[in-house]
């Protein structure tokens, strides 16, 4: 009984893995890097980036300005 719930348990997370693989964005060759938008984004003022994501073909940024203004921008 436990070894079968083990392998649903595999199964299940192979098959979401799999999925998220198949369905992540596939990032243009003409874009940008994201080294080269996190280097924009530090020349341009913002010291804390918590995250940048690419989502429907573009950029998706989360970050703090030196002036501590919260910014979320695509």
């Amino acid at each position: 009984m436990k070894k079968e719930v083990f392998i649903s348990i595999c199964g299940g997370l192979i098959f979401s893995l799999a999925t998220q693989t198949i369905l992540a964005d596939e990032i243009p060759r003409h874009t940008l890097p994201m080294s080269e938008i996190l280097k924009i984004l530090q020349t341009r003022g913002y010291s804390a980036i918590r995250e940048v994501e690419f989502d429907d073909g573009l950029y998706e940024v989360e970050a703090l300005m030196r002036k501590g203004f919260s910014l979320f921008f695509e």
